[in-house]
């Protein structure tokens, strides 16, 4: 499908943008008014940054407003999302499911480069190939998407490879009780009797972030905990985002 071809009913929104000439457009996740925790208050004047799974581009479009070339590195119509492979179902079905999901979400990111006409390159292909998919970049950016990982660390390492400065890591918080949160720690989400969850593997904690950071080469840290509106429970949802800075 060609940019120019890309309509509004072809696209689900997950952030919530507001695009010239279509107003404010509805998506699951709402972040403006709080962009500036969940990107670790890092200034983008001049960088070049990767965003890792950009859903809508909210993020991509905000980070090139502060001044920053953005590259998308997304999963492209034929990459494997890591499905929790439940033997109770069809995952064959589950696939194709989330195939066409994958691409009404990948439509809302081109749906919003046209009306923003941004200059955002997308790549497309799994965060695990990234050294051989895009250059290096001074920033990168993983905003919620360890959670649907089933290698957290490999995704880390896989995009670290390519920052020159400052990795960002942004992650939802599901769990909160003290030693999970005070221990570097990976929480199975999946459950025999819940065939349904099928593409999320992990709750994070940050302490496990952290220490991955420091592993791979990023030894000055800054840790936030923060809220963001998720309009799809209808409720604000606890994030984290550790900064690890080489």
């Amino acid at each position: 499908m060609r940019l120019a071809d890309v309509t509004l009913g072809d696209c689900i929104f997950y952030h919530t943008m507001d695009l010239p000439g279509h107003g404010t457009i509805q998506g699951m996740w709402d972040h403006r008014g709080t962009a500036d925790v969940f990107l670790g208050r890092t200034d983008f004047r001049g960088k070049t940054v990767l965003d890792v799974g950009p859903g809508s581009g909210f993020w991509a479009f905000e980070m090139e407003r502060r001044g920053a070339q953005v590259t998308a590195l997304e999963l492209g119509v034929d990459d494997n999302w890591d499905l929790v492979p439940h033997q109770s179902i069809d995952l064959d079905l589950i696939a194709e499911e989330r195939r066409g999901a994958i691409i009404a979400v990948a439509n809302s990111l081109i749906f919003g480069k046209c009306a923003l006409k941004s200059p955002l390159k997308i790549v497309r292909g799994n965060c695990y190939y990234a050294p051989s998919l895009v250059g290096k970049v001074d920033i990168a950016l993983m905003g919620n998407i360890l959670q649907h990982l089933r290698d957290p660390f490999l995704g880390i390492e896989r995009v670290a490879d390519r920052v020159t400065e400052r990795l960002i890591i942004s992650e939802t918080l599901w769990i909160e009780d003290n030693a999970f949160m005070n221990s570097a720690s990976l929480r199975l989400i999946p459950r025999f009797d819940q065939a349904g969850v099928t593409h999320s593997w992990y709750q994070v904690s940050p302490v496990f972030v952290g220490e991955t950071l420091k592993i791979l080469g990023f030894p000055k840290l800054t840790c936030e905990i923060h809220d963001q509106w998720y309009a799809g429970g209808n409720r604000f949802v606890r994030h984290f985002t550790y900064t690890g800075t080489r």
